[in-house]
């Protein structure tokens, strides 16, 4: 019969317990870390809308709902989006995302996809400004999920795509009411035009005006009301200014002579695709009256 070493098998016995203890750190965390993921996770497209509309460009904001089914949180690094018309794409982008999905969870995220009019328009034939484009969007976001490399969802959405122009200007004629030279009174008669193919809600007009060649006055419309695709309508706005502060002489004022105007400033719109703030810049020769 073999006899135990009692300090040999106490030896033993404490190596046993400290390789136990030191498992997980040996194994890279395997034990307590992130595990591989079981169920692949999956997306939904929630909404479309635009952001920022400017005559230059907007933001394209697609809301997409993850779903996360694993017992681990998944943090979302990445997106990239195409838009495509008719099967032609036109656009592609790629953007950061900051957010983690619980484990076992639901989040909603935002992906941005910067938008420029005038390469859109550019790159799809027979598509010019003032019109809408039809496009579908494959979307893909990405995490570095786990140590068994990255995890791809893909989502589709498709809408229609606005390339706005901002509302047309015309001074029709200027009807002098007072005119001295330390003060003068005009009413201008403004025919607004919509240029786009869609309607257009007229929130407010602000711009400075010029009579003459010279700067005299800022006006402010609001709510100037619905304009249908290509119609228009006329405003009736009073202005006053001191023509010697302007130096805009007098005698260049003549009843029945056309003199140049120009109005430059930014229309504030509401559309069905959202706010729009477009700025303009008119100009043309109208009578003087």
């Amino acid at each position: 019969m073999v006899r135990r070493d009692p300090v040999i098998w106490l030896r033993l016995d404490a190596a046993l317990m400290l390789l136990t203890l030191m498992l997980p750190t040996i194994t890279g965390g395997c034990v307590t870390g992130t595990a591989v993921m079981q169920r692949t996770p999956t997306v939904r497209h929630v909404a479309t809308r635009l952001a920022n509309t400017s005559l230059e460009g907007a933001d394209l904001l697609f809301d997409v709902e993850m779903h996360n089914p694993n017992p681990q949180p998944l943090p979302f690094t990445s997106a990239s989006c195409t838009l495509a018309n008719g099967g032609q794409p036109f656009l592609s982008a790629t953007s950061r995302l900051a957010g983690t999905v619980p484990a076992g969870g639901v989040q909603t995220v935002t992906v941005t996809v910067p938008v420029v009019f005038e390469q859109v328009a550019s790159a799809l034939p027979g598509i010019r400004r003032g019109t809408t484009v039809r496009y579908q969007a494959s979307l893909t976001l990405e995490s570095a999920a786990s140590a068994a490399g990255s995890v791809i969802v893909p989502v589709e959405a498709e809408g229609e795509l606005p390339l706005p122009l901002a509302p047309r200007l015309e001074l029709d004629d200027v009807q002098w009411q007072t005119l001295a030279a330390d003060r003068a009174e005009a009413q201008l008669h403004v025919r607004v035009r919509n240029p786009n193919q869609f309607p257009i809600d007229l929130g407010e007009i602000s711009s400075r005006v010029w009579l003459g060649g010279r700067a005299v006055a800022m006006i402010d419309q609001t709510d100037v009301g619905s304009l249908q695709p290509g119609a228009e309508a006329t405003l009736d706005i009073a202005i006053a200014f001191v023509p010697d502060e302007v130096r805009l002489p007098v005698v260049q004022v003549v009843r029945g002579r056309r003199e140049p105007y120009r109005f430059r400033g930014v229309c504030e719109l509401n559309t069905s695709f959202g706010k729009m703030s477009l700025s303009f810049d008119d100009s043309g020769s109208t009578l003087f009256r």
